[in-house]
């Protein structure tokens, strides 16, 4: 996260994961750094606005040893708020719906 801040330093950005961003209300969450994408592409979804956290490697361990595979990080709910999501299990795939009308982004600022 820190190279994606250097390489774009007009993003949002700010220290202490709150609200949204708050996973599981661990100790360390207030220390945490946080960046505001503009736009993410999730396969041909655009996102817009979507909050992303660094995230100790401690966690980050945990997560890769579940999930069999290497992880760089974990996308939260957040960034499909504005969208309605359908999760196929038993044919590994996802959809999402069209945009909706987004919710005023107050709880980051530029810092």
């Amino acid at each position: 996260m820190t190279k994606w801040h250097e390489d774009n330093p007009t993003w949002p950005s700010m220290v202490g994961a709150i609200g949204r961003a708050n996973m599981w209300g661990a100790d360390t969450e207030p220390h945490w750094d946080l960046l505001r994408i503009p736009r993410i592409e999730y396969g041909s979804t655009p996102l817009s606005n979507v909050a992303v956290a660094s995230f100790p490697d401690q966690f980050l361990k945990r997560f890769e040893t579940r999930a069999g595979s290497p992880t760089i990080g974990l996308m939260g709910a957040n960034a499909f708020l504005d969208f309605r999501v359908g999760i196929d299990y038993a044919h590994a795939r996802s959809t999402s719906s069209a945009p909706m009308p987004s919710l005023p982004l107050t709880w980051i600022s530029s810092a």
